[in-house]
């Protein structure tokens, strides 16, 4: 079982987005889903690292190079992935297979800042919100499945999304590679608020008023490795690329039609 890490902010937001199909720890975590769990200290676990994003994004005209972090702790239905936590509220383990239902706040990859990009400069940033939300997680044999349900809680656009990702994670030994898919769906609200341009935003410079007056859907795919040194070690790489939606990629502030990202690190279970 696993919980997908995430890095988050124009470089740290980006950042967990990442390592959005890492699933920090399969082999030196095993993750828990049982809310009723009554020793929580003998399931627990608690991963730190870092590491090196590289890649592009929709905002950057030039490739993002920067460091990452990563935490992943696990004490009975409590997780916390780096920009999410969150508690299970329902789950269970039957032989190959696993569910769980879980609340959750979370930091998601979203936003920039105007400084030090021409075709930004004079905008107001745009900032990561808390989100609250649902997750529902499941898998086995065939791969693992989650999906989350969020709605934006300090009211700067006032929107909901829902994402959704599969990987099918393939063991060797200590090795394991794991493909998989995502998709976002983000409402008319949250759409326009990171890619539109207020009237105010205007300029005579090439950067036309722009409503994104629709739910915009981007899909995503890509892999994510892990190799287990020892009982202690594990060093992780992913890479993602994430097709935009025509809405997100005609805005006057994007400057590409997709965003990848590559990333390398290293962690150290701390217990």
């Amino acid at each position: 079982m696993k919980f997908k890490s995430r890095i988050t902010t124009m470089t740290v937001l980006l950042v967990t987005a990442a390592m959005s199909q890492t699933g920090a720890g399969q082999q030196l975590c095993e993750d828990r889903m049982d809310s009723s769990a009554t020793d929580a200290a003998s399931n627990a676990c608690l991963l730190i690292g870092g590491g090196l994003l590289a890649g592009e994004s929709e905002y950057l005209s030039e490739d993002l190079s920067t460091g990452i972090p990563m935490i992943h702790l696990n004490y009975g239905g409590f997780f916390w992935e780096t920009t999410e936590i969150g508690f299970f509220l329902l789950g269970g383990v039957q032989e190959n297979l696993y569910w769980g239902m879980a609340a959750l706040l979370e930091l998601p990859p979203n936003g920039f800042e105007a400084k030090g990009e021409a075709h930004l400069a004079g905008l107001d940033d745009r900032d990561a919100t808390l989100e609250a939300g649902l997750m529902l997680a499941g898998g086995g044999n065939w791969g693992d499945v989650e999906i989350e349900i969020n709605v934006d809680v300090e009211n700067e656009h006032e929107g909901s999304e829902v994402s959704a990702g599969y990987s099918f994670p393939l063991n060797f030994g200590n090795f394991t590679v794991a493909p998989g898919v995502t998709m976002r769906l983000r409402d008319e609200k949250n759409s326009n608020y990171y890619y539109g341009v207020k009237d105010s935003e205007a300029n005579d410079t090439g950067r036309p008023a722009y409503k994104v007056d629709e739910a915009t859907l981007s899909i995503g795919f890509g892999y994510s490795m892990e190799y287990v040194l020892g009982s202690k070690w594990m060093l992780f790489h992913s890479l993602d690329v994430i097709s935009l939606d025509d809405a997100i990629a005609d805005s006057p502030l994007t400057v590409n039609d997709e965003s990848e990202l590559l990333s390398f690190g290293v962690a150290y279970r701390v217990f």
